[in-house]
């Protein structure tokens, strides 16, 4: 007499349910560090970009500039088409012919969006040479595509000059709000 070793029917289906939550689980979780990554990458990108900024207006003993720009020439547009890093020899936020372009940063934050929102311009930021704010401060919000608040950064510039990056537990809705 011959014994079959086997599963039955709801034995296949109850293993495969298992299997399906599982895998949508890791998927899940995998999305979430996805997110997250790219969130911190953007937020990162313009910390250092900034830092950058007031270094080089130490460095330089001169007002430094940092504004949008659509095309990398000019300041202008929205802060999420790039961003224009340049001395500012008259200090009037605008890129005059005599200033020296420092950096180009071209689509600073992949496919989300980005926005300055400061006291008391929101067109640019400038640094002076004592590598201080030239009396501003403010916040740039970086939202991603998807508008998730969870992954919304904000990147805070007090009148110092330096910068930080809002922290996992601190509040983002205004990022994307």
């Amino acid at each position: 007499m011959k014994s079959w070793a086997g599963f039955t029917l709801i034995e296949l289906l109850l293993a495969l349910t298992i299997t399906v939550i599982g895998m949508l689980m890791t998927v899940s979780s995998f999305q979430y560090l996805v997110g997250q990554s790219r969130s911190s990458a953007a937020a990162n990108d313009l910390y250092h970009l900034l830092n950058f900024a007031r270094q080089a207006a130490l460095g330089n003993g001169q007002v430094v500039t940092v504004c949008k720009s659509a095309d990398g020439l000019q300041c202008g547009g929205d802060w999420s088409q790039g961003i224009l890093v340049f001395v500012d020899e008259q200090a009037n936020g605008r890129v005059d012919p005599d200033d020296e372009i420092l950096r180009v940063f071209k689509r600073p934050v992949g496919d989300g969006s980005l926005d300055w929102r400061a006291f008391p311009s929101n067109k640019h930021l400038q640094y002076s040479p004592q590598a201080t704010t030239r009396e501003q401060n403010g916040t740039f919000y970086y939202c991603p595509l998807n508008k998730d608040e969870s992954y919304g950064r904000a990147i805070i510039v007090d009148k110092s000059g330096r910068v930080r990056v809002s922290r996992e537990d601190e509040d983002r809705s205004a990022a994307c709000g």
